[in-house]
């Protein structure tokens, strides 16, 4: 009866239509079953309690039984009790909820571990069937009507989305997976041709969640057959289908296949077999946009490879150039992006004697990802290549003229981040080239500067991007189905807020509709002034541009002016650290009005950039010669606002 009291309201939240209630009483009753060692006379109640909850007709009953089932095992040998458990496997394997399904998968790994391979004989032929025989859809499969879109794959006449349709198939794969884990070493003679055949069809299925199945199974293999002749016998074959899933357009196949191949790198015999195929991948792991992929990939450079990067990636170089160029014409903005960073990781951190040969290949990768229409690619893809030039400045001559064209034509791009990579690029440039640069960056700088001036009032920022925001639910409804909102619209990238964008064409376009604001050509310019005068702070060139920024900063006639004030403060001052004393007190009083009128502008962008150029400026040409210049309103203005640190 004591018995019966504690369990009991942990078996009725066993049966309730709450997940949340149902874990819980599991959890509660598991916790109870470890701290205190069940007798065999509070086993025989809880197989009871088991047994009809198996017999319920409600499927959560059903995952809970199996469930269930799973946590006595680790106490029960009541071998009776088993083959009724065996038969319920048996038979909801195939069960229509597919909760039901993963629980019984679940209690299955509890079998094998406490009945070793003779649960994997049991159930060979039927998991093996159930992939096979759902591995294509049938003329059963009704398909749900849907839109011609990304995702959804001819059936028929008709389109079904390539999440639907396969009955079993990702299940039973599953199953196959933790019975293989509970076996453990036992399953090594199992693993024969006609298995892996299966296993590796798996991984090039459609549906991406029986590609995640197929690599965890892999990983499953891997973790117990490190000692295995077989395993090492087939391990080419298996990083051959590592090196596809690592490549994987889906970011929960890269994953799994990433898991999978740090098992494989850690239980292989000879690793450096395997570099030329895995490694490349590895690499461009470290900065793929999913932060799991990323952060897994990058602790596992870590436990593999070790301080042995460049020597290890130097061992394949002409693979990894050849890998990084394939991805950089991918279809997925991201991977496109992620081999931007990888090749100027090459550029920076790898001997110059081993990328020199191949610096034509990268940068013809580079230029391509420059004309791309994701910013972020066009971002990594300029700064790349500004490394580049820096570091091979003879094996970039070739490309230079295309490469400066870019340059100057991204330093008036709509996003202020490619504008400051530009002229930083540009920057390279000049370190690389000297005085031969010189002229040409000047050009730029006296052509781009004046821009603002013609500025219209009706400003756009980012041009193309709208921000429309509709409120109820009576407006949700109509926008729902409203035709005009969803047909023949920009697509975006599954899990992402970023546009499904074109590489790039190598159109004169750059492969981007590009509408230049004046005033994002003046932003540009003063990013590159600020890189000129860190080079060649002497050049009078420079201060003959501080009559232009003072009639500049005081431009308020176009909506985004704050940016434009923003970036003018925040490059003057670097610009006067630059040039160190030649910008002096009688430059400084130039700029105190524009400076004051943009601290009580209204807006706390320009306020704040404003209030730190007084703040480092005052600092620069000394408080008092500073203070001298205020009129007593500015004087108090500065003294009260809370952007100015005195």
């Amino acid at each position: 009866f004591i018995m019966a009291e504690v369990f009991a309201g942990w078996i009725a939240d066993l049966q309730d239509e709450k997940h949340l209630n149902r874990q819980r009483g599991l959890k509660l009753l598991a916790v109870e079953l470890k701290k205190n060692t069940p007798t065999n006379e509070t086993l025989s109640y809880l197989i009871e309690q088991d047994q009809e909850l198996m017999g319920s007709s409600s499927w959560e009953s059903l995952q809970s039984a199996f469930l269930l089932a799973a946590e006595l095992l680790k106490y029960s040998t009541d071998n009776v009790w088993m083959k009724q458990i065996i038969e319920h496997c048996h038979k909801n394997l195939e069960n229509k909820e597919v909760r039901v399904r993963l629980a019984a998968s679940e209690c299955l790994k509890q079998l094998s571990i406490s009945q070793g391979i003779s649960v994997y004989v049991e159930f060979k032929d039927q998991l093996l069937h159930m992939i096979t025989d759902n591995f294509e859809r049938g003329d059963d499969d009704e398909p749900n009507p849907a839109v011609e879109s990304a995702g959804l794959v001819k059936h028929g006449t008709d389109l079904m989305h390539d999440t639907e349709g396969w009955k079993f198939l990702e299940t039973s794969l599953i199953a196959l997976r933790l019975i293989i884990e509970g076996t453990g070493e036992a399953f090594v003679p199992h693993l024969t041709h006609s298995l892996l055949e299966i296993i590796f069809r798996c991984l090039h299925h459609t549906n991406r969640f029986v590609r995640e199945g197929g690599f965890f199974t892999v990983t499953a293999l891997c973790s117990l057959c490190n000692s295995s002749d077989i395993f090492q016998g087939i391990a080419m074959e298996i990083a051959k289908q590592l090196a596809v899933g690592l490549a994987d357009n889906w970011s929960q196949v890269r994953y799994a296949a990433s898991v999978a191949t740090r098992t494989f790198m850690q239980n292989v015999q000879d690793k450096k077999l395997y570099y030329s195929l895995l490694v490349p991948r590895m690499c461009l792991n470290r900065y793929y946009v999913a932060e799991g992929v990323r952060l897994y990939s990058l602790n596992t450079w870590k436990e593999v490879i070790g301080a042995a990067g460049k020597e290890v990636v130097g061992s394949c170089m002409k693979e990894t150039v050849e890998f990084y160029g394939d991805q950089a014409k991918a279809n997925n903005h991201a991977v496109r992006e992620a081999s931007c960073h990888c090749i100027a990781e090459l550029g920076l951190r790898m001997e110059k004697k081993t990328v020199s040969p191949f610096v034509s290949d990268l940068l013809k990768a580079l230029m391509m990802c420059f004309k791309d229409a994701s910013w972020p690619v066009r971002d990594a893809a300029c700064t790349a290549c500004g490394n580049f030039v820096l570091s091979f400045p003879e094996e970039s001559r070739p490309s230079l003229d295309e490469l400066f064209k870019l340059w100057t034509s991204h330093l008036v791009d709509n996003i202020a981040s490619v504008r400051d990579n530009s002229a930083i690029a540009l920057g390279n440039y000049m370190r690389a080239y000297g005085e031969e640069a010189v002229p040409k960056i000047k050009e730029v700088i006296s052509l781009n500067m004046p821009r603002a001036k013609e500025q219209p009032v009706d400003s756009h920022l980012n041009q193309g991007i709208e921000n429309t925001t509709v409120f109820g639910v009576a407006a949700k409804k109509l926008r729902d189905n409203d035709p005009a909102l969803h047909c023949e619209k920009q697509q975006y990238s599954c899990g992402s807020l970023g546009p499904k964008l074109k590489r790039g064409t190598g159109d004169e376009d750059f492969g981007f509709e590009q509408g230049i604001e004046p005033w994002e050509a003046t932003d540009g310019a003063l990013y590159l002034l600020r890189e000129y005068s860190s080079l060649y702070p002497e050049d009078p060139f420079i201060s003959s541009f501080f009559p232009v920024l003072v009639e500049i900063a005081g431009i308020r006639s176009f909506a985004h002016y704050h940016f434009l004030n923003e970036c003018l403060w925040n490059q003057l001052v670097k610009i006067a650290k630059n040039i160190g004393q030649r910008f002096d007190i009688e430059t400084a009083k130039l700029f105190i009005t524009p400076m004051f009128e943009s601290l009580s502008c209204g807006n706390r962008i320009a306020m704040n950039a404003a209030g730190f150029a007084i703040s480092e400026l005052r600092q620069h040409v000394g408080k008092t010669e500073f203070d001298n210049l205020l009129t007593p309103e500015q004087m108090e203005t500065m003294k009260s606002n809370e952007f100015v640190v005195l």
